[in-house]
């Protein structure tokens, strides 16, 4: 299942639970200074707003998994996001498909609302 197919999947979940109330996909964000991408936001949220990135190449030594440079700058863009005051959470696949991440999103957005 490609990346994109994994978002469409989340996204389709996220409606059906009724969670997708201000949410925002491909949300830019630290701007102007970094111009970072997250695949879902909930930037109206309290204390900084969610954020969600979908790792779907953990199996397929997908850009995040592969070392090196991308890792890091992965690493790098989460904390600085964190230092902004956004919750992250990344998912894979896996946690996707079984409704994991579903249930922490929902648990997120309380927690924040």
């Amino acid at each position: 299942m490609s990346k994109s197919e994994l978002e469409r999947e989340l996204e389709f979940q996220l409606h059906a639970a009724h969670l997708d109330e201000g949410m925002v996909r491909e949300f830019m964000f630290l701007k102007p200074t970094r111009r970072y991408r997250a695949d879902f936001a909930w930037p109206h949220l309290k204390r900084g707003g969610l954020l969600v990135e979908v790792d779907g190449g953990i199996w397929t030594r997908g850009r995040h998994t592969r070392g090196g440079n991308h890792y890091t700058e992965a690493c790098h863009r989460q904390n600085l996001a964190q230092l902004e005051g956004y919750m992250i959470l990344t998912f894979t696949q896996p946690q996707i498909q079984s409704g994991l991440a579903l249930d922490l999103i929902e648990r997120a957005i309380k927690l924040r609302s």
